[in-house]
């Protein structure tokens, strides 16, 4: 095809889309349309690069199809290419593929500490490890949702990055994105001030795998819970990979959309629990080889019985010792290793007060929510039928020294409806008419004195 007559069906094509076509969706988009070739009734179209390529393609391509009509005639059909990039033969493609493979699209930054190589695995988190591998392998096909739950420092985040990474590795061109559900709350916050909520979602819904960190954070977040619903539905009916985690349970997440937690519980759950003493050594042992430092077995074993099961409080305990090592040039001994231990791990008759009574009125609040057959998120319901739990709840917090103040914060109540549950309990077992709930009591008692004997043991 002479350069003329190129320049004569460029032209034509650039009339055509601007009669069609807002001129500043052309400028923007339609302006490096050029001509390539015309071979066996196959028009080559080429554009400036992939992206407008793809988008033009997947917006424009009823007019594409139209347009080749009108100009070349029926029985026309078109294909866009990049401009400066020949068709390829079969052995370049594959070779183009190979390279895009070890480029992958990073929509997120991952941890390249946090891999399935570094996860230390033991019998608390080994079922977590296992069904994170096999999403990682194959993502929307098995486990979806897969619902990862423990305490604080147990790992989860760890998981959540080793299984974008090793995602990325089997398959690197899906789209991979890592959050937390606080900064999913904050980009739909902003997206909202900014007037720019279809960004937002297309970020958040055009992924083949989204890694939502700490949804326990949306707790009483009814608005962001409404955006989060929608992102799952859409995500999950085009069986993209959806993978959670929360310090919790679906059910224990109070005042969350019921829609919501059923959801989280139709895939798969796995729990990881607090780590058991070889783990702690194994992960103690890891990062002191990896920083090539040289710390007695002794000392390790000193850190692994007086340290708690927070792998995150462990490994700062770790890196505390490295650092007194390097920076002051002393030898690491069991003594300074103590000293250590104890400005990060203050002891139980150190500990803040607050804290414990806190924990100890949420472990009250699921033992008795347990023992009458309700879920614990209900305890805080306002329903009567509720109402004789939360009571002997409160007393029994009553019984073990909690201060009316602290009940009332537990429960979201004033001080006089604790003082009326207190009284009211104690004339109800007073009256002798209710041996089933003496009873019940006594057992809940009995089990918080065996738990509080293991803990001063």
């Amino acid at each position: 095809m002479g350069a003329k007559m190129e320049n004569q069906q460029n032209d034509k094509i650039g009339e055509w889309l601007r009669e069609r076509i807002p001129s500043k969706i052309y400028n923007l988009w339609f302006n490096t349309i050029r001509l390539e070739s015309i071979k066996d009734k196959e028009i080559t179209l080429t554009v400036a690069n992939l992206f407008i390529k793809d988008w033009l393609i997947k917006k424009y391509d009823t007019l594409f199809k139209k347009m080749v009509e009108d100009i070349f005639g029926t029985g026309h059909i078109y294909k866009l290419e990049i401009q400066g990039i020949s068709p390829e033969s079969s052995t370049t493609k594959k070779s183009r593929k190979k390279l895009i493979k070890k480029r992958p699209l990073l929509l997120c930054e991952f941890n390249k500490e946090f891999t399935f190589d570094t996860f230390v695995v033991g019998k608390s988190n080994e079922l977590a490890y296992k069904a994170s591998i096999e999403v990682s392998k194959f993502p929307g096909e098995k486990y979806n949702p897969l619902f990862i739950f423990g305490g604080v420092g147990l790992g989860k985040t760890h998981l959540m990055h080793a299984i974008g990474q090793k995602a990325l590795q089997f398959n690197p061109d899906l789209k991979v994105l890592y959050t937390t559900s606080e900064r999913f709350m904050n980009d739909m916050i902003s997206a909202i001030r900014s007037d720019n909520i279809m960004v937002f979602r297309d970020k958040y819904r055009k992924v083949d795998v989204l890694l939502v960190d700490d949804v326990q954070f949306l707790i009483g977040k009814s608005g962001i819970q409404k955006e989060f619903f929608h992102t799952f539905n859409d995500l999950f009916n085009l069986r993209k990979q959806i993978v959670i985690t929360s310090d919790r349970l679906p059910h224990e997440l109070d005042d969350f959309q019921e829609r919501l937690t059923s959801r989280f519980e139709m895939g798969l759950m796995v729990g990881i629990k607090p780590p058991e003493p070889e783990i702690r050594y194994t992960i103690m042992k890891s990062l002191v080889a990896k920083e090539k430092v040289d710390i007695p077995d002794g000392i390790l074993q000193e850190i692994m019985m007086k340290a708690d099961q927070n792998v995150r409080r462990l490994k700062g305990i770790i890196t505390r010792l490295i650092a007194f090592n390097s920076l002051t040039g002393q030898e690491i001994t069991v003594g300074n290793c103590l000293s250590i231990i104890s400005s990060i791990l203050p002891d139980d008759n150190k500990g803040d007060p607050k804290t414990h009574l806190r924990v100890k009125t949420e472990y009250i609040k699921r033992i008795v929510a347990e023992e009458f057959g309700i879920k614990l998120k209900d305890m805080l319901d306002r329903k009567r039928k509720i109402a004789l739990a939360r009571q002997v709840a409160m007393y029994i917090m009553g019984n073990s020294n909690i201060p009316v103040k602290e009940i009332a914060m537990s429960f979201s109540r004033v001080r006089s409806t604790v003082i009326y549950s207190l009284s009211k309990v104690e004339k109800m077992l007073n009256d002798g008419n209710n041996p089933a709930l003496a009873s019940k009591i006594k057992e809940i008692e009995k089990h918080l004195e065996k738990k509080e004997s293991k803990v001063e043991a």
